[in-house]
């Protein structure tokens, strides 16, 4: 009679360049973020100069405004998933979790 033997592998420690990546990751919105928000001032300072009237300029002031609104919602979104990336590593680091996954 054969028998077969499965070794359950266990669970992978986390891997530095999963870690790499999810900073990397970041680095690059905020980067992005930051040039969007230079972009911006540049309109707005390009504008303060040339608008034709008051009405003009509002309007590029309140398109600015809803720009900032969004970039302060991604933002907000990566603060919630860096938070989740936290939370998955410590229980990945758990030894009770590591155990349970291995039974």
């Amino acid at each position: 009679m054969v028998t077969l033997m499965f070794n359950r592998p266990k669970f992978p420690d986390i891997p530095d360049q999963f870690l790499e990546n999810a900073i990397k990751a970041v680095v690059i919105e905020e980067t992005a973020l930051a040039n969007i928000l230079a972009f911006e001032d540049d309109i707005i300072q390009k504008a303060k100069k040339d608008a034709v009237n008051l009405d003009e300029f509002v309007t590029i002031n309140e398109s600015a405004k809803d720009i900032i609104r969004n970039i302060t919602k991604i933002q907000i979104m990566t603060k919630v998933k860096l938070q989740y990336v936290k939370e998955l590593i410590q229980k990945l680091k758990n030894p009770a979790i590591n155990e349970a996954l291995e039974e």
